[in-house]
């Protein structure tokens, strides 16, 4: 074999094949134990031969695994099976050690937690460290031996500790060991010399002079430390050792019992999910997948070619039988089958090794995930068939069906689904809006799916420059409103519907291209889905989110600011706007009005163009039984109303008024910009800094914190804060607040729709610049919030951040042809590799935490947590928490009501405890001060507040959002990202 082929293998081999080659446990394919059996009775070392206070009293242990529920008989078989769930998604291992509540969230970690935490139960994994480690703390109670001190230790890391703290303290010690004479002045000396020198110490390694317990003998075999009355144990401590001889005596390589599939069939898995993951999730390309599998493929023959010939030598020379040595041999040799080529495949027993060859090639490969995982393959509909004179046209759908199918099946989606209330009084999600309660088919089925499409078109490649929208595509994606919100908005729960490019849609009949989703919706509402447990699931679309252009074509309007009729939500005509008062609001539309206007055009025989009341053509999805999109059907975005339309031009026009009255420069707004300490989650959507009289030029939510965070930037800078324009953009701020709000009070609602016409009408007054369409759309935001519930949950932003996945996709492939196919098909490779783990992960993440232990901290803090139900030692306490995707870290400032009889006020985090999925916070409580001529608060801390300090639920939260504190002129402000709801009366 030439060297160069080798080394380049070897190469391969240590960047990503032992990542899954090591997943794999020989034991599952043949058993040492029966190699034991065979070989002889003496072969294998036994309790017998071990002395006889070899035994370590540990509580017996039945571990579960969170992620399939599989259950363990001990704690070394939970940490090896949790190896299988190394590549699944959104994976966690909690440890299973006996009163240790920590959860690890890589398979790395938690090994790393119980080798540090968990020694005793750890090294008895590890059968060839068992002489030196298994002892190290058992049966032993030692002391100080400075002469002030005395202080007894109840093993040795304990007394290590406790030296240590006498290092801190300036004084000098021991080394505590036999035949070890050195003394330390320093903790970092001593903590290197314990590492060095004194790694695998046990307890017969300690001076005799630090030895207190005289009921300690050391045993003759081995010098292990024995209790002298080992022998008088009581019936259940007899029990005890018996089952812990048991663990003893398990087959250290072998866990036979713990398999639930053939080993190479289970080996083919944890390779085809590595791989899967390569391609879908790292975009690598199917040629450099198969290199790897090649690679992988030769490497392995190298390494099982050897363990074969060292096995066979071994088998051979205890005498054992020669048909059992070529079975084992050839067992150990078809190992990596799975991903041998076609070439290698004529020496393999197929019908003994079915997996064989499975991933040898990107064909088998497609063809193993589309078999074997939960992969929905997307359907090409052909709009025009290819001849000698015209090309293939062509869109790709994912069958919905089948999607929705998956999702209903997944653990995770069925734990964060919510129960609808009809009852509920506030609106904070789509169900508590007027479109879900009136809906008849909702009120008759209460569990059915609400399905929430989205719809938009984006570019693949540069959009300025020469392609431009040769590439443009329309996707249309999913989610539900079953789905908690706070878990709705995650990019990878957002499911593909179809993929087609634009061009196409405006080509052809929209019922060629919708028709098939179409078909299957009404399959849903009428026979519903069958899940695997035999229930059926109805559903149908609740809204279709999109932009304007996209909302218009969708509903069968006209798609242009400049016609006669350009809203969706009312008849108002583009004169009766521009001349009527701000608060001017039309008939709304209805189905009746819809379908009179539809009448209409055909009775007319109108032709392509013309529209009644703003209505081209009836929308194709109003053929469904429950669905209309004048129901209405279509919520507006305000992303492109409010942040990319009013906000942009309006804030300009407003700063432009500022600078004519040489209040400030835009240099100095645009230094006071670049200058001002974003931090944290402010930090990532940091304002553009070339603000100009025409627009703010920056995307939707950097707009929205130019708005947010102004009052900061120009602080001290507005010498008439009762200014009218001044107040206006105080207005703004405030209909902001009220709009992106994810809890709302029908009174705030109606507040909110005051103020949107009261700044319209000052808007109009004030600059001669004419009003522009969505200025109009914002007039019809209460109302719509009446209709959908708060609309930051069904802004589009989330579902765009989805086309980044789709435009990296094609900047990888570098190969366009049929690229809504290429798209489509990486897509759900990646949705295969998401369902196999988790689709959601755990509400609670944590990555630092420690037990918490009252006493180690201030008074303030002990009276705070007293109201705690559960042991206050089964919390964790951290500084930082990661909570339904929103990191709170210490010194962030929340907002709780203390008193139902005050109003609410801001406290700030000093520390984070969690149990399971309760998240507490410890905060000390300021004092604020609200400031109207900025908008924002001012906050203080006196002597008081400095002891005022509560525990509040995350659940008592009157805002999810966290706020930070920034420093302006000498004081500390805070400026709010939303209204939070409404604090309760006393």
């Amino acid at each position: 074999m030439p060297m160069y082929r080798y080394h380049r293998s070897m190469l391969i081999f240590l960047w990503v094949i032992w990542v899954s080659f090591s997943n794999f446990n020989f034991g599952s394919v043949f058993s040492v134990a029966q190699l034991a059996g065979e070989c002889g009775p003496d072969s294998r070392p036994t309790s017998a031969s071990r002395p006889s206070g070899s035994t370590i009293n540990m509580p017996i242990v039945r571990p579960t695994c969170s992620i399939c529920g599989k259950q363990s008989s001990t704690i070394k078989k939970y940490v090896n099976h949790c190896r299988s769930h190394i590549h699944d998604r959104n994976s966690r291992f909690p440890c299973c050690v006996p009163t240790c509540i920590r959860t690890c969230y890589t398979y790395k970690g938690l090994t790393s937690h119980i080798a540090r935490e968990h020694n005793d139960y750890f090294t008895t994994y590890r059968p060839n460290q068992l002489q030196a480690n298994e002892y190290r703390n058992v049966g032993i109670t030692v002391r100080c031996t400075l002469e002030f001190c005395q202080r007894k230790c109840s093993d040795l890391k304990e007394l290590l500790a406790h030296s240590k703290e006498h290092l801190t303290g300036g004084l000098r010690v021991s080394c505590p060991f036999s035949q070890c004479d050195k003394l330390f002045n320093k903790k970092s000396s001593f903590s290197s010399h314990i590492s060095r020198c004194h790694k695998n110490y046990c307890v017969q390694d300690v001076n005799p002079l630090y030895i207190i317990d005289q009921n300690i003998i050391v045993g003759p075999e081995v010098g292990v430390l024995q209790h002298d009355h080992a022998g008088a144990q009581d019936p259940q401590q007899q029990d005890l050792h018996d089952d812990q001889n048991t663990f003893d005596n398990e087959d250290w390589s072998s866990d036979d019992n713990d398999t639930d599939e053939p080993g190479i069939a289970q080996y083919t898995k944890y390779i085809a999910i590595f791989l899967l993951k390569l391609q879908a999730k790292y975009m690598i390309p199917d040629s450099t997948i198969q290199v790897i599998v090649d690679e992988m493929h030769f490497l392995q023959q190298c390494s099982l070619d050897h363990i074969t010939r060292f096995i066979k030598s071994k088998l051979h020379q205890n005498g054992t039988d020669q048909d059992l040595v070529e079975d084992i041999a050839k067992g150990v040799a078809n190992l990596g089958c799975s991903i041998s080529p076609k070439s290698d495949l004529i020496n393999t027993d197929r019908e003994q090794y079915p997996e064989s060859g499975t991933l040898g090639s990107h064909y088998l490969r497609q063809k193993y995930y589309q078999e074997k995982m939960k992969f929905v393959s997307p359907v090409e509909i052909v709009l025009q068939e290819k001849t000698k004179t015209t090309k293939k046209h062509c869109c790709h759908y994912v069958p919905i069906l089948e999607t929705l199918k998956v999702m209903c099946e997944d653990k995770s989606f069925q734990s964060h689904t919510q129960q609808t209330d009809y009852g509920y009084n506030e609106f904070r999600d789509v169900q508590d809006g007027k479109a879900f309660k009136d809906n008849p088919f909702y009120s008759a089925n209460p569990d059915a799916l609400q399905i929430i499409l989205f719809q938009d078109a984006f570019e693949l490649v540069n959009p300025l420059g020469s392609s431009r929208n040769k590439h443009k595509v329309v996707g249309v994606y999913l989610t539900l409103g079953n789905i908690d919100p706070r878990c709705r908005s995650q990019i990878d729960s957002i499911q593909l519907v179809m993929l087609c490019k634009e061009k196409y849609l405006k080509k052809y009949d929209q019922k060629k291209i919708f028709g098939q989703l179409l078909t299957d919706i009404k399959t849903l509402e009428n026979t519903g889905i069958v899940l695997d447990s035999g229930i059926i699931v109805k559903g149908t679309i609740l809204v279709i989110c999109g932009d304007n252009l996209g909302s218009h074509t969708i509903g069968g309007y006209v798609e242009s600011f400049q016609a006669h009729y350009y809203c969706r939500y009312c008849t108002l005509s583009k004169a009766q706007i521009i001349t009527g008062p701000a608060n001017i609001v039309g008939e709304y539309r209805t189905p009746q009005s819809y379908k009179r206007a539809i009448q209409e055009l055909q009775d007319n025989d109108a032709q392509k163009g013309e529209n009644c009341d703003g209505i081209k053509v009836d929308s194709l999805f109003n053929s469904l039984s429950h669905f209309h999109v004048a129901n209405p059907g279509l919520p507006p975005c305000l992303g492109h109303d409010l942040f990319e339309g009013i906000v942009d031009f309006d804030m300009a026009l407003f700063i432009g008024y500022f600078v004519d009255k040489k209040w400030f420069t835009l240099e100095l707004l645009n230094q006071n910009l670049q200058r001002f300490p974003f931090r944290g989650n402010d930090a990532a959507n940091r304002p553009a800094t070339a603000v100009s009289k025409v627009k703010l030029g920056g995307q939707a939510v950097q707009n929205w914190w130019f708005l947010r965070f102004f009052p900061f930037m120009v602080y001290g800078l507005i010498p008439n804060t009762e200014d009218c324009v001044w107040q206006l953009v105080l207005k703004l701020k405030d209909i902001v607040e009220f709009v992106v709000s994810t809890n709302l009070q029908p009174s705030q609602v109606a507040y909110l729709e005051v103020l949107i016409h009261e700044y319209i009408a000052d808007r109009k007054a004030l600059f001669p610049q004419p009003l522009r369409p969505k200025h109009h759309f914002l007039t019809h935001y209460a109302w719509n919030i009446l209709m959908f519930g708060p609309l930051i949950r069904l802004w589009t932003l989330r579902f765009e951040s989805k086309h980044s996945y789709f435009k990296r996709c094609a900047r990888y492939a570098q190969n366009f042809i049929n690229i809504t196919l290429t798209l489509a098909h990486r897509h759900q490779m990646l949705q295969a590799y998401c369902f196999n783990g988790q689709m959601f992960p755990d509400d609670v993440l944590l990555d630092k935490g420690t037990s918490f232990h009252p006493d180690l901290y201030a008074v303030n803090i002990q009276n705070a947590v007293k109201h705690l139900n559960h042991d206050i030692k089964q919390y964790l306490v951290t500084d930082e928490v990661c909570v339904f995707g929103t990191k709170y870290q210490k010194g962030q400032f929340l907002i709780v009501q203390i008193d139902a009889s005050e109003r609410w006020t801001f406290a700030r985090i000093l520390l984070s405890l969690v149990e399971n999925v309760e998240v507490h916070f410890v905060v000390r409580l300021y004092t604020s001060t609200f400031l109207p001529d900025y908008n924002i608060y001012r906050i203080s801390a006196t002597d008081d507040d400095l002891n005022h300090v509560v525990c509040v639920k995350y659940n008592d939260l009157l805002d999810y959002y966290p706020l930070l504190s920034y420093k302006v002129s000498g004081s500390h402000f805070v400026t709010l990202k939303n209204k939070p709801r409404e604090p309760k009366e006393a």
